[in-house]
């Protein structure tokens, strides 16, 4: 099966190679063919056909030839004069892959009284750098068949990607790894050997590695052993195969360097190709009225799909690619108007913040503003204001002089929320009780009212934003409105307990003390447990007894100091 996959991309190589070369022919060959008919043939008169020999000819110019080969059928019957002057009009690459198109035109351009085309498709070589001049021992075909073609040297392979340039042979993948080795073990001749060998430097995947061919490392070592009783003639072909070698390597480097160019080339005009096409696609984007979001885009432009590529943007391909990318235009479009409202929220926010700053300062406990930003007014004026409208600290201001009253309202809202965690029938005021604790859950510290409305955990993103949050929480990140989604708290009734038996032991009724009482009094606790004869005492205040208490194995007991 991967040799099938194999041909068939060979054959479909061959064949846009043959395509590229029609196209080059038609315009030389007709160029060419009409001028020299011209200079051959004397003017004739014209005459007039009979009807019926109009329709015989109708009917033989309308048989169209399909394919390339057969649109270069007809050129072999032309004389030879002609074929040969367009030939020479060809670059060498072009050259060989039109041998590949029939027969006809592979015999006629491999007879010996081609020679000059290959030579002039050679001089006609546009490459920069061009590759070096033909080495000794190969003629002008086989040099073309060497840097152009894809034969293996080895196999009837027609995938030879590898190019040994000292050694002038190509080879596939299967006769690569045959015909390679790297010696281990050096002895005196084989180091010697080393010496005087073309290495070739091999692509792997992972790093280049350098290598020998096996048949020519070890022809050389066998002359170098058969030579060996014979110290002149040793040194003679020492310094023969040394300076062949030297010569190999200098045509070797100069294929890599022409091979590099050529790459180089090749990347800049798929470079131009994509260029073209995404020009292309954008001036038909904004003939759809796209023009704003294309040149938002700019280069971005590329990520759309089926715009960056090597390919040139024809009728065809624009009709298959068009709804794709104007769907994926207008998902770009969502996103991007979705980041400057964002962006928009977040600028009113701040500006709201910076008002809120510059209130007088009190004691009381009052919301964030993130809060702030959820009541109304200022919800609709941050969210529903047009985007082309710019707020001011100044209208901000004159809806905060009604703050006290929007502080004292979310107080209530926060009250009512702690309070319907009370695990008994209470009144509101149960949430002085000394014994009434919360925690959240994001720490174990046990929070008293009313600091359980100033808790920092309770305002606190603790994940990256998504898509389903909503715009609030968006535009005041990092920062929350007050146990958003009010299940951050809960009633701490282990702490609660603790707090009833340290009060207690204080001489107090923890039915009625309240949390301020016990401030007041400020008892200290000794923890009875904890005493240790080198140690000592510990003792603490009473609030800290309850949060110690909950680390503690066992039962504790505790005394009024």
């Amino acid at each position: 099966m991967s040799i099938q996959r194999s041909s068939a991309r060979i054959k479909a190589k061959n064949e846009a190679a043959t395509v590229r070369t029609t196209s080059i022919l038609s315009a030389k060959f007709t160029a060419i063919a009409v001028k020299s008919a011209e200079n051959s043939q004397p003017k004739k008169r014209r005459r007039m056909l009979s009807p019926k020999k109009t329709e015989m000819k109708s009917k033989e110019t309308s048989v169209k030839i399909r394919g390339v080969r057969g649109k270069l059928k007809l050129m072999t019957e032309m004389p030879l004069d002609i074929l040969f002057e367009t030939f020479s009009h060809l670059e060498l690459a072009d050259l060989l892959s039109l041998t590949k198109a029939s027969k006809a035109l592979s015999d006629i351009l491999f007879s010996p009284s081609a020679i000059s085309i290959w030579k002039s498709a050679y001089l006609n070589i546009e490459a920069n750098p061009r590759p070096p001049d033909v080495p000794s021992g190969m003629n002008m075909v086989q040099y073309a068949k060497f840097l152009y073609g894809h034969n293996c040297s080895y196999c009837p392979s027609h995938n030879a990607n590898f190019a040994h340039w000292a050694e002038r042979i190509r080879l596939c993948k299967e006769c690569l790894e045959k015909s390679i080795f790297r010696p281990k073990n050096y002895d005196p001749t084989e180091w010697t050997a080393r010496t005087i060998v073309p290495v070739w430097i091999v692509r792997r995947p992972e790093y280049d590695r350098w290598y020998y061919l096996k048949t020519d490392f070890q022809q050389t070592v066998n002359k170098l052993r058969d030579l060996h009783n014979d110290a002149g003639a040793l040194e003679k072909y020492i310094a023969e195969k040394k300076e062949e070698t030297e010569e190999r390597n200098k045509f070797a480097s100069g294929c890599r360097f022409w091979e590099s160019g050529l790459k180089s080339q090749r990347k800049r005009q798929l470079e131009e190709i994509r260029l073209k096409r995404r020009t292309d696609i954008a001036k038909k984007l904004e003939d759809l009225g796209w023009e704003d979001e294309v040149q938002r885009l700019g280069n971005r432009l590329s990520t759309l799909p089926g715009v960056d590529q090597p390919k040139p943007l024809t009728p065809r391909i624009w009709d298959n690619i068009r709804d794709d990318i104007i769907e994926t235009l207008e998902e770009v479009k969502e996103d991007r108007l979705k980041r400057e409202r964002l962006q928009m929220l977040r600028r009113r926010v701040g500006t709201l913040r910076s008002a809120l700053m510059e209130l007088p300062q009190t004691t009381d406990i009052v919301p964030d503003f993130a809060d702030i930003c959820a009541v109304q007014p200022f919800r609709t004026i941050i969210f529903k204001t047009p985007r082309e409208d710019s707020l001011t600290k100044e209208q901000f201001a004159a809806s905060l002089t009604e703050f006290s009253n929007i502080a004292a309202e979310w107080r209530t809202s926060c009250v009512q929320q702690l309070f319907e965690l009370l695990p008994r029938p209470f009144d509101v005021s149960a949430l002085k009780l000394a014994t009434v604790f919360f925690r959240c859950h994001w720490c174990t510290e046990p929070i008293t009212y009313p600091r359980i409305l100033k808790h920092a955990c309770l305002v606190k993103r603790y994940s990256d934003l998504d898509d389903d949050d909503d715009e609030l929480q968006q535009a005041c990140s990092p920062v929350l409105p007050w146990n958003l989604g009010g299940e951050q708290i809960s009633f701490d009734d282990e702490a609660s307990s603790f707090a009833r038996d340290i009060i207690k032991s204080c001489g107090q009724d923890p039915e009625r003390v309240t949390m301020s009482e016990m401030d007041v009094l400020d008892p200290r606790v000794e923890c009875l447990c904890c005493a240790h004869p080198s140690r000592g005492r510990l003792v603490m205040k009473w609030k800290i007894a309850v949060s110690v208490v909950k680390s503690q194995v066992g039962i504790p007991r505790y005394l009024q100091v």
